[in-house]
């Protein structure tokens, strides 16, 4: 995140991929942005409102900002929305309607009793080209691990075999 980052609570700042940005906007110089319910048409609101850059959500809030009624929303974006989600895997057709939209979504996955996020799916620049859909499932892996876990592997749940990070995708 920048200097000046405009972020919105959509979860628990003790989640995961939440106890890391009270401190981290205030050395940012960054807003709070929180909500008194989590619904599409809050999200897409405070977007057009407040300028929100970044938020983090489950792939469950994402499923319903996707899946929001029209006049629920704001498109196109007034700007590119830079979320991060985790817990279960997200569905790479939520990814694929997600990016569709004007947001960018990095995938995590965390262990909230030992950090924040362990794992993230980083982006590779040479994704840009591919087709969207192939973009949402390579969005949807587990992605890199973090420094501090370098005993964690990457499993092909095909062949239980370890995928580095810029491996092929198994065969669905």
């Amino acid at each position: 995140m920048a200097e000046g980052a405009v972020y919105l609570w959509t979860l628990p700042m003790f989640h995961c991929n939440g106890w890391c940005f009270p401190w981290s906007l205030a050395a940012l110089c960054g807003t709070n942005i929180c909500l008194r319910q989590v619904t599409a048409k809050a999200v897409y609101s405070a977007i057009a409102e407040y300028g929100v850059t970044h938020f983090c959500a489950a792939p469950v809030v994402l499923n319903t900002i996707v899946n929001a009624p029209p006049d629920e929303t704001i498109l196109p974006l007034p700007h590119v929305v830079h979320v991060m989600t985790a817990g279960a895997a997200p569905p790479p057709s939520v990814l694929l309607a997600m990016s569709q939209k004007g947001f960018r979504v990095a995938h995590t996955y965390g262990l909230s009793e030992t950090y924040g996020p362990s794992t993230v799916c980083a982006w590779k620049p040479e994704w840009d080209s591919l087709p969207l859909v192939t973009q949402g499932r390579l969005n949807a892996r587990q992605g890199v691990r973090y420094i501090g876990l370098e005993g964690l592997d990457i499993f092909n749940p095909q062949t239980m075999q370890p995928v580095p990070a810029d491996g092929p995708l198994p065969k669905q």
